[in-house]
């Protein structure tokens, strides 16, 4: 997100966002986990727009937490003022800071840091689709693969409660 060219409001709350995560990392994370940390910063702070940042995130599986919480985030940006959006960046960095910590263990920085694609991606390979597209496929993906990990009789209950609460995504299922 280098330019010389003037950024808009949500690019500024992301790259904001991105310095308050930076500066509440040396009071939870270790030396390893604030380097991984300060690469997936750069790596977002390279992308040409915010949510470019986040849909790199999302392409990865082990990202997909971090590029949810990112992409509500911004989502939420589009509800408030300015100045409510700011007063909440400290807790946001908190917040994802206490995340990344308990997410970092279970991810194989290489290859997410190396943009390597390793979510399931097959219904979006042959056409782009915007982060909510992208979420909503990859929402589905993870409870059919959910579901079929459980006993029959409470795989048929899991997908119907999915299906009666729209809890994967609201308008969509399996």
């Amino acid at each position: 997100m280098k330019s010389d060219s003037p950024i808009g409001f949500e690019t500024f709350y992301f790259l904001e966002l991105l310095n308050r995560i930076r500066s509440a990392a040396p009071e939870v994370l270790d030396d390893r986990q604030r380097k991984n940390l300060d690469q997936l910063l750069q790596l977002l702070e390279t992308q040409s727009g915010a949510f470019e940042g986040v849909e790199t995130l999302a392409r990865h599986q082990m990202g997909s937490d971090l590029s949810i919480f990112f992409g509500d985030v911004l989502e939420n940006l589009k509800k408030q003022s300015p100045e409510a959006a700011v007063s909440r960046l400290d807790g946001y960095a908190r917040q994802f800071v206490e995340m990344f910590r308990e997410f970092a263990a279970d991810v194989n920085w290489a290859s997410l840091l190396a943009g390597e694609v390793t979510a399931p991606t097959t219904e979006l390979e042959d056409r782009e689709v915007s982060l909510s597209e992208f979420c909503r496929f990859f929402i589905e993906e993870q409870a059919a693969g959910k579901a079929q990990h459980l006993p029959g009789e409470l795989a048929a209950l899991f997908t119907e409660y999915l299906k009666r609460n729209e809890i994967a995504w609201p308008g969509c299922w399996i």
